[in-house]
């Protein structure tokens, strides 16, 4: 498991492709593969629009990647999950206790049990097994491994139990988005929203001036489960040799487990943007706004679209930030709190700037722009959805920058924060006085004293280098990671190898859309 590879030589490989490969690791691991195995593989994600508003209730838009975590499992016939894995080791988790444990927080572990609980919860009981991993999706650049590994691991646990897949409810009907590919007219964006000012409001709830405590946001945000799933009319993914493929409303069953696993177990409250679109890939349309939420494929051909996806590789591991990532939900759902509600997509816009001098006593300035960024942010990811339908790539390209915008501005989630201020009481400030001036501060010192911003950097070297071609923005949950480019592609080789000299070191990867979610045979 690493970085990005360079120039997309290393392409996703077929079952039939990695197959050999991955039982040569069993063996060597474990011994004896059992003819009961069953190889799954699931991708990583890219975040097309909407950041940081799916756990809000909000709309994005997100596909699979072209990078995928495989997985080969075998029952063992005890009650022990032991897993290999490529890069980290081999971890074992106790399948009869399936209790968090604090010190497995940020680990694979972690996520191990959680998908294992979850599979309780639906009255499955895991039975254990052996399993090796490979993984092409890098770490730490926000591409989604930890959403891949979520999902593959739920799919492997079903696979290896008796009682196989969890069947979720039917649903009563088909949704009109499902039937038509676009939102279902309902109060909450039957109005055009274009504007926040169009923008239809909840009935005012009272205000608090009391924000919440983090401690507090953080476990009301846990608390709002979405993992109850439904069958929604969607087109049945792809299968691969005889195994059937899991049913959609399965998928969306097991992407929610995956944001249970994240939040409980390895302790990153998250929307279940990473895990859906790890499980369906393809280009899909994600609103949070009902529980399940809803999933619409899009069909567009980015490949096509005259604009080359690339990946900018930070070398800033995100996962390093988890704390930081977390304020953003917590922020969001401190200024949801002040009017009574559970989160901003029960809020409103409007309601929000008519109290807006309230909301920024109570919370602060930041908590108040990111509250406005989720409201921007979501009217433009409609707006973008659209776009794709229509075939406007310009446009989405176009509104892509907006977003990236006021992620930087707004949200700001672009630059890991420092763990403290960087100038003290005592620190000399300069000055063009040698009277007032305090001690030399010599350039390599002050290189030091600054925190380092790559992901911020290389939104500037795009900025120099595209000009008004293009756009690009922060990828995912920031706090460095990656940044993603809409680079039109006359000039994308030329971009790649102009980026890459600048930053110093192989950078800019491209990237395709993968038409497969998750893969079990």
């Amino acid at each position: 498991m690493g970085r990005i590879s360079r120039k997309g030589e290393r392409m996703s490989q077929t079952h039939e492709q990695i197959r050999p490969q991955m039982e040569g690791l069993f063996r060597q691991n474990f011994g004896t593969l059992g003819e009961n195995a069953v190889l799954a593989s699931a991708p990583g994600r890219v975040e097309l629009a909407g950041n940081h508003t799916d756990h809000q209730g909000g709309h994005t838009i997100s596909a699979g990647l072209n990078r995928r975590v495989y997985g080969l499992a075998c029952p063992n016939g005890s009650r022990m999950a032991r897993v290999w894995m490529d890069g980290f080791g081999r971890t074992e988790v106790n399948l009869d206790d399936l209790v968090p444990v604090p010190a497995e927080l940020n680990s694979s572990t972690a996520l191990i049990r959680g998908m294992a609980a979850a599979y309780a919860q639906h009255g499955g009981t895991p039975a254990g097994f052996d399993a090796v991993v490979v993984s092409e999706i890098p770490i730490g650049c926000g591409v989604s491994s930890s959403a891949a590994f979520e999902v593959l691991m739920g799919a492997l646990i079903r696979e290896t139990a008796t009682a196989g897949w969890p069947a979720p409810p039917e649903a009563a009907s088909v949704s009109a988005a499902m039937a038509t590919g676009r939102p279902a007219p309902t109060e909450s964006n039957s109005a055009p929203a274009s504007t926040l000012t169009s923008w239809p409001e909840p009935t005012e709830a009272a205000f608090s001036p009391t924000a919440w405590s983090d401690e507090a946001a953080i476990a009301s945000n846990a608390s709002f489960d979405f993992r109850r799933a439904e069958i929604l009319s969607l087109p049945n993914p792809p299968t691969t040799g005889s195994q059937a493929a899991p049913t959609p409303g399965q998928l969306v069953q097991l992407a929610l487990d995956g944001q249970f696993a994240e939040a409980h177990y390895f302790g990153k409250p998250t929307g279940a943007q990473d895990q859906l679109a790890s499980a369906f890939g393809g280009i899909v349309a994600l609103d949070f706004l009902e529980n399940p939420p809803q999933v619409t494929p899009i069909s567009a051909d980015f490949a096509a679209s005259g604009y080359a996806l690339m990946l900018i590789d930070s070398r800033c591991d995100h996962s390093q930030y988890t704390a930081q990532f977390n304020s953003i939900p917590s922020d969001m759902l401190q200024v949801a709190a002040l009017f009574g509600k559970r989160r901003l997509a029960d809020v409103g816009a409007n309601l929000l700037l008519s109290r807006f001098p309230e909301v920024r006593e109570a919370v602060g300035d930041l908590a108040a722009m990111r509250a406005l960024h989720y409201f921007n942010e979501n009217a433009r990811v409609q707006q973008q959805a659209t776009a794709l339908r229509e075939g406007n790539f310009a446009a989405f390209v176009q509104m892509a920058g907006e977003s990236g915008a006021s992620s930087a501005m707004f949200l700001q989630n672009v630059s890991p924060q420092p763990a403290g201020n960087l100038l003290r009481e005592t620190d000399a400030l300069p000055s063009s006085s040698p009277a007032q001036a305090g001690p030399a501060v010599l350039p390599s010192e002050a290189a030091q004293a600054t925190p380092p911003q790559p992901a911020m950097v290389i939104q500037a070297v795009c900025a120099a280098l595209l000009q008004r071609e293009g756009s690009w923005r922060i990828h995912g949950g920031g706090f460095g990671g990656s940044v993603l480019a809409f680079v039109p592609n006359h000039c994308a080789g030329e971009f790649a190898a102009a980026l890459d000299r600048t930053l110093g070191y192989p950078a800019c990867h491209p990237i395709a859309v993968s038409p497969q979610g998750l893969l079990v045979g």
